[in-house]
């Protein structure tokens, strides 16, 4: 038998941005959904520079949600939860952290959601608004942009 728990690297994190969906109608998850569709619906409420930014930087982004004519970006963030609170942040890139803050620049609202797998399929989320000290800032990856 598997364990979800058990699993590390980005297949449990595409696990809980699925998990994320099914709590958010409206949420478009960035992997999932074609950039030119979404921006075509939501276009009438994003600047030209917002519009850009989306554009170049969809991949980069988890999710998207339109919400009382405002966009909402959220990090995910899939996580263990264990009887005891581990004390070790989030790892993100330097180059996200930048990415994020640039969008928030532009008048996006930024998230970090996490996924908390419970005990017995179930699972919680905790939104926190975007901060830089919530995560750990890793190395840079050989696919982030220069």
């Amino acid at each position: 038998m598997y364990n979800l728990k058990k699993g590390k690297g980005t297949f449990k994190g595409n696990i809980g941005e699925c998990m994320f969906k099914l709590t958010k109608k409206k949420l478009f998850l960035t992997r999932f959904h074609s950039k030119y569709k979404v921006l075509n619906l939501i276009s009438k409420f994003l600047s030209f520079e917002q519009k850009s930014f989306l554009k170049n930087n969809w991949f980069s982004l988890d999710g998207i949600e339109l919400v009382d004519s405002k966009i909402i970006i959220y990090e995910i963030k899939t996580k263990n939860r264990y009887r005891k609170r581990l004390k070790y942040r989030p790892k993100t890139t330097s180059n996200t952290l930048d990415l994020y803050n640039h969008a928030i620049q532009l008048g996006f609202i930024v998230k970090i959601v996490f996924v908390w797998l419970e005990k017995d399929w179930d699972y919680s989320l905790e939104f926190k608004d975007f901060n830089p000290s919530i995560l750990h800032c890793d190395k840079s990856k050989p696919y982030d942009k220069k």
